[in-house]
């Protein structure tokens, strides 16, 4: 059930009845700071870790800025009230959070202008700290540059989504500096979105679909070059879900390669599970990624997928389940499109191999990995009688 707000100075709790105080012998409590709950993979990850969290006696809070709807969610959330990401006053949120919920763990997801506030925090509460790698990490924004010092001098374990292989040496050696650790992504979907069928009905077009934030990460000027080149005959439509500064950029590209009749930029949407049923392939472009839920939710849902041949989308997938192709290269991207188009036994094969992949992600095992972090973290740093160390 949703939660009642209930307002306090400078943060807002939702569901305060939830935060009563726990001692020894209760359930590990740990404080989850990210920006907002709507959104990408991160944020649907730290949903569901949260939500399933009781199962392995751990108590889940979530200090954000941006809730959204939190659905069914039944852990405390702390909303900062503060207009943009960069207010200051969340730090002073963030410590009336710490003194309300008593972590014994503060996990800081994203973005900078969260997890440098949040680790700063919990260095001063000392309170054990991990900071989450959730994408191939770089210095790629101006805030990159203090929350790697931040890291490095305030959080005692770092957790990657992905191979930590396609990150800069910089963040490698931080991982290694920091006992880092590999927990992939759950994936876990209605079985009412799966799809019974890859037929496609006579003189229907093949419905292609991209989802994802349109960023030059994602690289879907490839994805537009190579639907220019498919033959005429082939009879498809692409829509593009998503929201991002590219968006005006990507538009003119198609209207300039004259596909604007058959490319669709639909926008954010709330139902993209929806969307996934009702599409025929999914294409994933990426030049990289942190762990490619999208394709994972794709084959669960009963997609054939189309991906970038990069170390994340190489590291939970293999040629049976994916058609794989160079993101430098539209011309192979265009191939791949045109195989799966005209080969439909190739993408029924594809489905049935990749929903074994799907099995082994389960929320379960993603709940135990972290539980068990969390705990040699915290039995790590105290002594005999509870008392807190110094951090390591």
């Amino acid at each position: 059930m949703s939660h009642p707000v209930h307002d306090l100075d400078p943060v807002t709790l939702i569901d305060r009845q939830c935060s009563t105080s726990m001692r020894d012998g209760d359930p590990l409590r740990v404080l989850h700071c990210i920006h907002a709950l709507h959104g990408g993979g991160a944020e649907r990850q730290l949903k569901l870790l949260a939500g399933a969290s009781h199962s392995a006696a751990v108590q889940s809070a979530i200090f954000c800025v941006e809730p959204g709807d939190t659905g069914t969610l039944n852990v405390p959330i702390y909303r900062a009230r503060k207009k943009g990401k960069f207010d200051l006053s969340i730090y002073n949120a963030l410590m009336e959070a710490i003194s309300d919920f008593q972590p014994d763990v503060i996990h800081a997801w994203l973005p900078a202008s969260m997890t440098i506030p949040a680790m700063i925090a919990a260095k001063r509460r000392g309170v054990p700290c991990i900071y989450s790698y959730r994408n191939a990490m770089r210095f790629h924004r101006p805030l990159s540059f203090p929350e790697y010092a931040v890291a490095s001098l305030c959080s005692q374990q770092i957790i990657s989504n992905n191979p930590i292989a396609q990150s800069i040496s910089a963040y490698r050696a931080l991982f290694r500096a920091k006992s880092g650790v590999t927990i992939p992504n759950a994936v876990m979907v209605d079985p009412s979105f799966t799809k019974t069928s890859l037929s496609i009905e006579e003189g229907v077009p093949t419905k292609l679909l991209f989802v994802g934030r349109l960023t030059k990460q994602k690289n879907i000027d490839c994805l537009l070059r190579a639907l220019a080149m498919l033959p005429p005959e082939l009879n498809w439509r692409q829509t593009i879900c998503g929201v991002g500064e590219d968006e005006g950029a990507l538009r003119k590209l198609a209207d300039d390669l004259h596909l604007a009749d058959k490319v669709d930029f639909c926008g954010y949407r709330h139902d993209v599970y929806a969307l996934m049923q009702q599409s025929d392939i999914l294409v994933l472009p990426s030049w990289w990624e942190g762990m490619p839920n999208v394709l994972l939710e794709g084959l669960a849902i009963g997609l054939p997928c189309i991906a970038s041949d990069i170390a994340a989308t190489r590291s939970v997938l293999s040629e049976d389940c994916c058609t794989f192709f160079d993101p430098a290269s539209p011309l192979q991207l265009s191939d791949a499109i045109e195989t799966l188009l005209r080969n439909r036994n190739r993408a029924m094969q594809q489905v049935s191999a990749g929903r074994k992949v799907v099995s082994t992600y389960s929320i379960e095992k993603l709940v135990e990995r972290y539980a068990e972090l969390y705990r040699g973290l915290v039995a790590g740093r105290k002594d005999p009688n509870g008392l807190q160390l110094t951090a390591p």
